[in-house]
């Protein structure tokens, strides 16, 4: 059967990337309350970055994302971690179906895509111009949808 233009065209250079990094899907639940109505029906993402207590500063990739769209009207914002380490690592070898975040000192940035380009091509990734502020925290980050970790809304600052 001969190759359809479509095909034959690619090379594997053109081919996308793998990512390096590998992502694990929890039971540990972030909520954003009192969020301003700007933010309502529109997607929020927000990256866990976590303390590095040698180095006393915040590890320079996130440990964990999460991403869906704010509801109430724009009060709202709640969702599932997945929790991310570069494919091969110590942190990767240690994720397991019940993995959590240690309790600690974490730094949440958080991402609206105001202007819904995300609706339109789901492989945009968020950036500078949908940076919203960020909040530092600390959680044990506990397992279940009745144990979120809580970040009021008001408390995300740029």
């Amino acid at each position: 059967m001969p190759e359809s233009s479509a095909t034959a065209n690619k090379t594997v250079d053109s081919l996308p990337k793998r990512s390096s990094i590998a992502s694990f899907g929890t039971e540990r639940w972030i909520k954003i309350t009192n969020t301003p109505p700007a933010w309502g029906d529109k997607l929020l993402q927000a990256d866990v970055y976590a303390w590095d207590e040698k180095e006393k500063t915040w590890e320079k990739t996130p440990i964990a994302t999460t991403d869906r769209t704010v509801w109430g009207q724009g009060k709202t914002f709640q969702h599932t971690l997945n929790l991310l380490a570069e494919k091969g690592s110590e942190r990767a070898r240690g994720f397991t179906k019940k993995s959590g975040l240690p309790r600690g000192k974490y730094l949440v940035e958080v991402y609206v895509d105001a202007e819904g380009r995300l609706a339109n091509n789901w492989n945009l990734a968020l950036g500078e111009a949908d940076y919203v502020g960020r909040a530092d925290i600390t959680s044990g980050w506990p397992e279940g949808y009745g144990a979120m970790t809580f970040i009021d809304a008001a408390g995300i600052l740029k």
